[in-house]
């Protein structure tokens, strides 16, 4: 049984208007945002060269969807799109928040005590069955008054799975 302590979670997704006050700030440049050095499998990633990775269409610092770090004209209230689990990391430390851990996701969510079971209004109201993106204020496929709760872009949460315990 987990039991969590106190959270804040935010009501929306990170929207495209949001996102650029990371990379105008050098928010790509600044090795204190980021995870680095880490080790996955035997290899050990640093923050220069893997900072490198995290470009958009033309090479320049931002989601892999956006072009001269800028995104696409007329969704500014679209989720950003096209950043990585250590993108979203560096945005939350950026803005001195952190992702939520699984558990917290999951609670906020609406599912109960942690069991894969979504309530059917979210899954009445998501946006799974689309191929276009809600923005993020839309409150269709909420829940506990986190909106897009119920479908819209994959969500990051601090741990992979629910194996690592609630610091």
């Amino acid at each position: 049984d987990i039991k969590l302590s106190s959270f804040s979670i935010a009501v929306n997704e990170v929207s495209n208007k949001d996102f650029p006050e990371f990379v105008d700030a050098g928010g790509y440049e600044n090795p204190s945002y980021w995870d680095f050095p880490i080790q996955i499998g035997n290899i050990i990633y640093d923050f220069n060269s893997s900072v490198k990775l995290f470009t958009d269409r033309y090479n320049k610092p931002g989601p892999a969807n956006w072009s001269y770090g800028k995104y696409p004209s007329g969704l500014d209230n679209q989720p950003v799109t096209g950043i990585s689990w250590f993108e979203a990391r560096a945005f939350a430390k950026f803005k001195n928040l952190n992702l939520p851990n699984i558990f917290q996701w999951t609670y906020a969510s609406g599912i109960p005590d942690n069991v894969f079971v979504v309530d059917q209004s979210v899954i009445n109201n998501s946006n799974y069955d689309s191929s276009q993106l809600r923005e993020v204020s839309d409150e269709n496929g909420s829940c506990n008054g986190l909106n897009n709760s119920g479908g819209n872009v994959k969500e990051w949460v601090i741990n992979p799975n629910g194996n690592k315990k609630e610091k």
